[in-house]
């Protein structure tokens, strides 16, 4: 796509937003933030497009004039207890991660108990889970 000088781009993307709605201390943690890290080598998903997001516009000749890198969302980067609609649909997702289940095997309903129950609890915080960026070109 060719793009005038002038123009301008708005881009939303999620980065580790599965360990960035996970309790540090989480056993998993570190096992969920490195599947997470290393998915789109698979390439079936990457969970850490957000973060790339800057670099790209970058190298595309864009020049960053706006970036949030913690956007505040109901559903992937939020503070205190999940909303029940929230919950669900968190559950939903997490019955989808095929790849995650296999590499945690018979731990993963360990897992998704422990992230469903910290989602909705106060102690829950919201941590860099969504990048927002604005560039102009």
């Amino acid at each position: 796509m060719k793009m005038d000088k002038g123009s301008w781009i708005a881009l939303l993307d999620v980065s580790c937003f599965i360990s960035g709605n996970m309790n540090k201390q989480s056993k998993f943690y570190e096992k969920v933030r490195n599947f997470e890290l290393e998915s789109c080598k698979s390439g079936v998903y990457d969970f850490n497009f957000g973060a790339k997001l800057k670099p790209l516009l970058n190298k595309s000749g864009f020049k960053v004039i706006h970036c949030d890198e913690n956007v505040h969302d109901v559903e992937l980067n939020f503070n205190g207890c999940a909303k029940e609609e929230v919950v669900a649909i968190w559950r939903a997702r997490l019955s989808r991660l095929v790849l995650l289940k296999r590499l945690l095997d018979s731990e993963y309903c360990e897992f998704e108990r422990e992230f469903l129950a910290f989602i909705n609890s106060d102690s829950h915080e919201q941590r860099n889970s969504l990048q927002f960026v604005v560039a102009i070109k």
